[in-house]
């Protein structure tokens, strides 16, 4: 064997790159999934659903509502063009960062660079966000600062030449993204691009480290590896249980027990000594009930009689009586863009009980945050035969 193979060292694989990548269209195939299949461009509902970067569910009130949005925006997209040129430029240029800087320092890298980013953007975009550009745009930061960083391991020409070229991509790529105003967000571009800058000044890559008592420095990047890490996890639990819990929140006598229904749309307690049952509802998830819950309103504003009541909050409060014998208190209360409805129903012997339990929960109901977005507004185009024609299920 010759000295040349026995010195010969293959390159790392990008395995961060590869792991990151595969975060990312998995989270575009669920995506695609909750879209009903479509993925040419996905509509804001499903992009506020698993995490976009919408301003006003981060600071809600002026106050720090959803901070995890501030890391998902990295590993969603807005649809399959904008994946796959960030799934391409994520490659390219990862395999040749990733091996040099050595996985845990790239990692580190391409977190700050994509928080630096969304953080770039919150304070300077009000639009909404996704993408993991910012990340990227981290990764020719890092790029540009290494050859200006370590001046005597690269030769002149070769250093000016690397800036340069990486300099042009940054500066095209930002043009486009100033003439794509609305479209682009060069906010998140350049604050990833300095994030990325800023990182690569303060880590020293694998390939120079030949301190004696390295080891010290690899234990505290490991930490922050971990750190980031369970950073990712902790931010798609959050999100997962924003999007699938109750944004609101009641308290429910003891001696009513959930009834099945439980979700972020409808809830329903039963008491079953009396037969009684209160139900929750955010009627923009029942189309038929949201008809009846806006002409109860409409009804209730022409009517001056007195068959219903209207509390401080501005909710309406109803009594409905059925020929079964069953009594029903009804209250609409106006949320948002959607109209709630808190109905309990029993028998007229019980109804005396009901109507203050009624009023007890009526009055400890309580907005959590923001509702997630309605997924049944979501058109749904249903496949014809050749000849036949499209439709679109609301």
């Amino acid at each position: 064997m010759s000295q040349s193979e026995e010195e010969y060292e293959p390159v790392p694989r990008p395995v961060v790159t590869v792991a990151i990548l595969a975060i990312i269209v998995s989270v575009f195939v669920a995506m695609t999934a909750v879209a009903h299949g479509t993925m040419s461009s996905f509509p804001n509902e499903i992009t506020d659903l698993f995490g976009a970067k919408i301003n006003g569910r981060i600071l809600f009130n002026r106050h720090i509502d959803q901070w995890w949005r501030i890391v998902t925006p990295i590993f969603i997209h807005g649809g399959l063009i904008h994946l796959c040129v960030n799934c391409y430029s994520l490659y390219i240029l990862g395999r040749q960062i990733e091996p040099f800087y050595g996985s845990r320092r790239y990692f580190i890298i391409f977190m700050v660079s994509g928080i630096c980013g969304a953080l770039s953007s919150l304070m300077f975009s009000s639009a909404p966000s996704v993408g993991a550009s910012g990340a990227i745009f981290g990764l020719v930061g890092a790029g540009i600062v290494f050859p200006l960083r370590f001046k005597s391991l690269i030769p002149a020409d070769a250093r000016r030449q690397i800036v340069r070229q990486l300099v042009q991509v940054a500066a095209i790529n930002l043009a486009i993204g100033f003439g794509l105003k609305g479209i682009v967000d060069n906010a998140a571009h350049v604050g990833g691009l300095i994030g990325g800058g800023c990182a690569a000044l303060f880590l020293l890559p694998d390939a120079l480290d030949t301190r004696e008592d390295r080891h010290r420095a690899d234990a505290g990047v490991t930490a922050v590896c971990y750190v980031f890490a369970l950073l990712i996890v902790a931010t798609a639990g959050c999100q997962t249980l924003w999007a699938l819990s109750p944004w609101w929140r009641v308290s429910i006598p003891a001696e009513y027990k959930l009834a099945g229904k439980a979700g972020q749309f409808q809830m329903e307690w039963l008491n079953k000594r009396t037969k009684t049952t209160i139900e929750i509802t955010d009627t923009r998830h029942n189309p038929n009930l949201q008809q009846v819950a806006l002409l109860l309103l409409f009804q209730a504003n022409r009517d001056a009689s007195n068959n219903h009541q209207r509390l401080k909050d501005g909710a309406r409060v109803f009594q409905l009586r059925t020929p079964q014998g069953l009594v029903s208190d009804i209250a609409l209360v106006a949320v948002y863009d959607r109209v709630v409805m808190i109905q309990a129903a029993t028998t007229e012997a019980q109804f005396d009980v009901m109507d203050k339990q009624f009023r007890a929960v009526l009055n400890s109901f309580k907005i959590v945050h923001q509702p997630p977005p309605d997924l049944h507004s979501i058109p749904l185009v249903i496949k014809q035969p050749p000849g036949g024609v499209s439709k679109e299920r609301k």
